[in-house]
């Protein structure tokens, strides 16, 4: 879920039952974000490295060799009506890729 109100990016998270803050987009206000489960990616904690860029890291310190893993998440555009990212990962063979995901803030879909 996208609020660009709060230019926070949540993810719901099934196993506590409730959102939790993947991304704060304000420049200022961001703390590591821990333990974040993504789709078919492990978990990772995500840590500001430039205004649009995040690095993903292993919770326990190094990924497993057998996984899929996200390396980085960039900010490619910040809209009152949608959020677009690029996930960088990697696959089990450390080949490396990318994903675009296309957020929208529902609140604000239809201003024009």
């Amino acid at each position: 879920m996208y609020d660009y109100e709060k230019e926070i990016l949540y993810k719901y998270n099934d196993t506590i039952k409730a959102f939790q803050k993947v991304i704060c987009l304000q420049p200022d206000n961001f703390d590591i974000q821990k333990n974040i489960k993504l789709g078919i990616f492990d978990e990772f904690n995500l840590q500001r490295q430039g205004e649009d860029v995040f690095i993903a890291k292993s919770p326990i310190g190094g990924y497993p060799s057998h996984r899929r893993i996200v390396n980085s998440i960039e900010i490619l555009s910040k809209t009152k009506q949608d959020l677009i990212l690029k996930v960088n990962f990697q696959d089990e063979f450390e080949w490396k890729y990318f994903g675009i995901l296309v957020l929208e803030d529902y609140k604000h879909s239809f201003d024009q």
